[in-house]
């Protein structure tokens, strides 16, 4: 929550319907419907910045996404290549006389450190000093009133006496209220005007005054440098005392007696602001509303309606509406961004990112900003996990290979059948060479790079086969990148057998880290600003039946026709036939997948 928002959202609140009163309602209704009307606009300035809508996205963050220019139309890239294309761009400081041509970037725009620079955000920053230096200045001057409230209480002497605490001051001419406590003076008690003057103190007691004085304190506090406040605070003490006297009138007390003692203790000597005062300075208007005895008819009441439009007009321009799971591991910085925070431990099949390394930490700060921000892949990638994972995760686990493998697969081609620009295609990203090296089939007609199920098997050979070279799954993801002989040559050069410490190519080194990145994205989402229910994932794909063809299908599309299925579909679920037929010359068996409607 903004801070900033809610008090500027409370000020604006509270001014305008402060002037609405003083236009409509102020000596136009009655006393008591002035104190609800008051009370009405103290609580929409308090409540008001709160007021929350539940929606699926929050309407106060910007999301930020990529330039539409920056991607060539139907066209879709992997990951990779999409850090490749980001990498290429050079964009243009609006703010900087810097020379185009000096200007390269990797993954954000302008640096931040060129608007902290900004005179506006020193101006920001001079102001909120201002208002904080007010805040603490009042809230302190409060809080010592309440000390000498309550020091008064305990130094002078008390008398119970009807369910009131009387305090008997030794200073003259002070009548004072608050809560269940009355301060009197001596004299005063002791004179004869003490039963009307206590009976006024008594009736702010039941009418809970106080408590109204203490809120509108409190928020003098915080809006301090908003002149409706005190116009406000004035208003509110005005219609107490009226509210009062006029009671005392119609109880019986002589209007003029009470005239009387009105202007004999005329002169404030109070000196706490959140009491109830006799003698507040008033008096004048006082005097006259008891010698006028004003009668308001209910026509006037119904003015206080006036102000629930506006409450409403204020709800519907203010009210933010706010995710239904809140980001938790993010920071906000000037400008609007939202950040997502390093968490305190991460790891790849059980390998620890070394938190105590700074390089290896901002590294994987890089991949995690890198991918939060790419929104549409990211999300892409969230929704297809529901299909792809569930194929994956049994192969896995059947041949020994830790679950954190299948966030490879993301990485590589973000869960989609990708061709790269150097001919590695499938959702594990297999060259040509490797692939038939683990047994791929890979023919005009035949590629069986785009067959997931056998692909993931030929993917555990590789890893497995590296682990056992190499002694840890990061180094295996790490040789999978940019090949086993490879790296265990750059293992050699530099004597080092831990990822982290090796200094590898920059597509290499950034590997690993992209892929943790992408394991904390997918297993935290909303924590990073990803809320997706479970009717936007992609569902499983619909029941298939397999049958193993080992003759030859001359036309693929008429093979569709007589399962019922359309050509389409049966690409769907078989991605790995290339061609529109299927030769077959040495009748080899293949299990083709046919969806069951």
């Amino acid at each position: 929550m903004n801070p900033i928002r809610c008090m500027v959202v409370s000020v604006f609140t509270l001014s305008t319907l402060m002037l609405l009163y003083r236009l409509v309602i102020q000596n136009k209704a009655s006393f008591g419907t002035r104190r609800i009307a008051l009370l009405l606009i103290l609580l929409c300035s308090i409540a008001l910045p709160f007021l929350e809508i539940e929606s699926p996205m929050n309407n106060w963050q910007s999301i930020i996404s990529p330039p539409s220019f920056l991607a060539k139309k139907n066209q879709t890239y992997t990951l990779k290549e999409a850090d490749m294309l980001h990498e290429a761009v050079q964009v243009v400081d609006l703010f900087s006389p810097v020379n185009v041509e000096q200007q390269t970037i990797e993954e954000t725009s302008i640096p931040l450190s060129k608007y902290s620079k900004n005179t506006n955000f020193f101006d920001k920053q001079y102001l909120l000093i201002v208002y904080l230096l007010g805040f603490l200045l009042l809230g302190i001057r409060l809080l010592l009133q309440l000390g000498q409230f309550f020091l008064a209480i305990f130094y002078h002497k008390n008398i119970v006496k009807d369910g009131y605490r009387y305090v008997l001051m030794n200073h003259p001419n002070i009548a004072s209220s608050f809560m269940n406590y009355i301060l009197i003076s001596k004299d005063i008690w002791e004179s004869d005007d003490q039963l009307l003057i206590v009976e006024h103190e008594c009736m702010h007691v039941r009418l809970w005054h106080s408590l109204d004085r203490l809120c509108t304190e409190i928020l003098c506090v915080f809006q301090w440098f908003n002149p409706f406040i005190y116009w406000f605070r004035k208003d509110l003490i005005a219609v107490h005392e009226y509210q009062v006297d006029q009671a005392l009138i119609a109880n019986g007390v002589d209007s003029i007696l009470y005239q009387q003692l009105i202007a004999k203790y005329a002169s404030p000597t109070h000196s706490f602001n959140f009491g109830n005062h006799f003698n507040h300075s008033l008096t004048l208007n006082r005097i006259k509303m008891i010698a006028q005895h004003k009668t308001f008819t209910k026509r006037n009441t119904y003015r206080i309606l006036l102000l629930f439009p506006m409450v409403m007009i204020l709800s519907c321009i203010f009210a933010f509406q706010s995710p239904k799971t809140k980001p938790a591991t993010t920071s906000s910085i000037s400008g609007g961004i939202t950040i997502p925070s390093i968490p305190s431990e991460i790891d790849f099949a059980g390998e620890a990112l070394p938190m105590d390394n700074f390089d290896a930490k901002e590294r994987f700060d890089r991949e995690l900003i890198s991918n939060c921000f790419r929104h549409s892949a990211t999300v892409l990638f969230l929704k297809r996990a529901n299909r792809y994972f569930p194929i994956i995760e049994p192969i896995l686990a059947q041949h020994g290979i830790p679950d954190d493998i299948k966030y490879l697969a993301v990485a590589e081609s973000a869960l989609a059948n990708a061709v790269s620009p150097m001919g590695a295609k499938g959702f594990w990203q297999f060259m040509p060479r490797s692939a038939q090296e683990k047994g791929l089939e890979i023919s005009t007609e035949i590629d069986e790079r785009y067959h997931l199920e056998k692909a993931t098997v030929a993917a555990c050979q590789y890893l497995k086969e590296a682990y056992q070279k190499l002694g840890s799954w990061t180094l295996a993801a790490a040789a999978y990148n940019m090949g086993r002989a490879g790296l265990q040559k750059k293992m050699t050069e530099q004597g080092g057998k831990n990822y982290f410490d090796l200094h590898l190519n920059t597509e290499t080194a950034r590997y690993v880290l992209r892929i943790m990145a992408i394991k904390e994205i997918m297993q935290h989402p909303a924590s990073y600003g990803f809320n997706l229910e479970e009717k936007d994932l992609y569902p499983p794909m619909p029941t298939f039946k397999v049958v193993v063809e080992r003759n030859a299908v001359p036309n693929l599309a008429d093979y569709a026709k007589k399962h019922h299925i359309s050509y389409r579909m049966l690409k769907l679920y078989n991605p790995w036939l290339l061609g529109t037929s299927l030769k077959n010359p040495n009748h080899k068996a293949y299990s083709i997948k046919i969806p069951v409607s």
